[in-house]
């Protein structure tokens, strides 16, 4: 069976931010295959976003408002009937062929549960944007290659999770659920896990997906656009981890990882809690607590096996673990400092996002000569 956009249902899941929801609107109509239609789920936005919707109607594209926690993500239970699924969100942008590459990993890689993307992540000051800020790949976009990264096991996915968030990697981000095409089935079964892991749920979502079977990820960033701006949703502190949450989510994470004895694994697994400790945990907690404090308590309460002890109590702090991988870094200066936060630094883009800081302070000039730019 050869499957087409006819065996998708497409939503966007949106709430406010008319501005972004009609630029997400205006990338997916660009797109050089369309669904026959699309439903825009608004949950109780105060805002007239029917009056933004209205203006694509031409397309296919419906609207239709949700209630309540969660009211998107239950209508499109509800009303998900086709062959596999697909939930864009309201702030974020497809390339042309994001469709079309979709289709093709259903048609030509086996047993798969779930398709996603690669993204470039690009940064907005406002609750809308200028036509300047997007990205000049997505402005104008190139062909994409037919070229993906598969998982085929929880562990499997993990472990590549585990080096995305690792210094410095530079490859494939096997994406979130913006960018997920699954079976409609398996989206149904799934139970809601938010309660457990709050904004972090994502993981849990992929490791029930890869356990039915096989994640294909398109592996060019340029296939979507993830945009980091004041306000969404995932950077609410409300949506950010109690404590005990972070430690169901560290022992997602760390669940295949029990009787690994490998050193640097174990500097891999640390950096990561240790990165990503500042975006998902909320203030209160890091208030009271220290990443090195949190895991301590992991290791007290048995979440975290015993013979890995030895190699964390090597690592008081972040800068001493990537010593000991052998990671040449410098002191932070204070606006790397301030950025780490946003977890770029763990990922070995620091230069990019001062950059851009430079850039929007007027300070390029000096700022080239801090990162040894040429131009």
């Amino acid at each position: 069976m050869t499957y087409t956009m006819d065996d998708i249902d497409v939503f966007i899941l949106a709430h406010e931010r008319p501005g972004l929801l009609a630029e997400t609107l205006d990338s997916v109509v660009r797109s050089t295959v369309l669904p026959a239609k699309i439903t825009v789920l608004d949950n109780d936005s105060e805002q007239n976003l029917k009056q933004v919707v209205e203006k694509y109607a031409g397309y296919g594209i419906e609207y239709v408002r949700t209630t309540g926690r969660d009211g998107n993500y239950y209508k499109s239970k509800e009303l998900a009937a086709k062959k596999y699924v697909l939930r864009l969100h309201d702030d974020n942008l497809i390339h042309p062929e994001f469709f079309e590459k979709m289709l093709f990993a259903l048609n030509n890689i086996n047993n798969l549960t779930a398709v996603t993307s690669n993204y470039t992540p690009f940064f907005t000051g406002s609750e809308t944007s200028l036509p300047e800020q997007l990205p000049e790949s997505y402005k104008n976009p190139n062909h994409l290659e037919n070229e993906y990264l598969i998982t085929t096991s929880p562990a499997d996915y993990i472990k590549h999770i585990i080096k995305v968030n690792t210094y410095p990697y530079k490859g494939i981000n096997v994406g979130g659920t913006p960018f997920l095409i699954t079976e409609t089935k398996l989206f149904k079964e799934y139970k809601t896990a938010y309660d457990k892991y709050a904004k972090a749920d994502d993981l849990d979502f992929f490791v029930y997906l890869n356990s039915k079977g096989n994640i294909a990820c398109l592996s060019d960033e340029r296939a979507a656009y993830f945009r980091l701006h004041s306000v969404r949703d995932s950077a609410s502190d409300e949506n950010s981890l109690t404590f005990k949450q972070y430690e169901n989510w560290v022992r997602l994470l760390t669940r295949y990882f029990q009787n690994e004895t490998d050193e640097k694994t174990w500097l891999d697994i640390f950096e990561v809690i240790y990165a990503v400790w500042p975006n998902f945990m909320k203030k209160s907690v890091q208030n009271d607590y220290t990443p090195y404090r949190f895991l301590s308590h992991c290791y007290d309460v048995g979440i975290l096996p015993e013979f890995s002890r030895k190699y964390f109590e090597r690592v008081p702090d972040l800068e001493t673990c990537f010593e000991l991988k052998n990671i040449r870094i410098k002191k932070l200066s204070l606006s790397e400092r301030i950025f780490s936060v946003t977890n770029e630094y763990s990922n070995g883009r620091v230069k990019k996002m001062l950059n851009i800081l430079f850039l929007r302070l007027n300070l390029s000039k000096w700022g080239n000569k801090i990162l040894g730019n040429n131009n």
